[in-house]
């Protein structure tokens, strides 16, 4: 029983993969319309940029979905800390700058708690 519902299984796993690629075949081939052309404009500027054309295309071919997509496009713009559109070195520089204020204001509560401790324990002691 075993051994047949793991036949059956790559059976499926195999049919799913030959339509897929061949979905993929179709997609790689077709000509754009321009429906398509509308679709691929995410910016809507009237103009199809390269990355405009493979998100595009890997969203058809189901390499990837849209949310994986928008998840990359907002990790981008969080290194992106100048806003110019492109990671450069006074991006990381900013980048840095940011983790260091980070890591010593948690410096700073961390000093506050133990002081706030402390003092609360010298006033018991009074």
């Amino acid at each position: 029983v075993g051994s047949l519902g793991y036949l059956l299984g790559s059976i499926a796993v195999y049919v799913s993969n030959q339509r897929l690629g061949e979905a993929r075949a179709a997609i790689m081939e077709r000509n754009l319309s321009p429906s398509d052309f509308d679709l691929m404009d995410a910016d809507g500027n009237g103009e199809v940029s390269e990355a405009e054309f493979v998100e595009f295309m890997l969203v058809a071919m189901q390499k990837v979905d849209t949310d994986l997509l928008h998840k990359l496009h907002e990790q981008f713009r969080a290194l992106d800390k100048d806003g110019s559109g492109t990671l450069d070195g006074k991006d990381l520089q900013l980048l840095v700058k940011e983790r260091e204020r980070r890591k010593n204001r948690r410096s700073d509560m961390e000093s506050m708690s133990i002081l706030h401790r402390t003092s609360k324990l010298v006033l018991d002691l009074l």
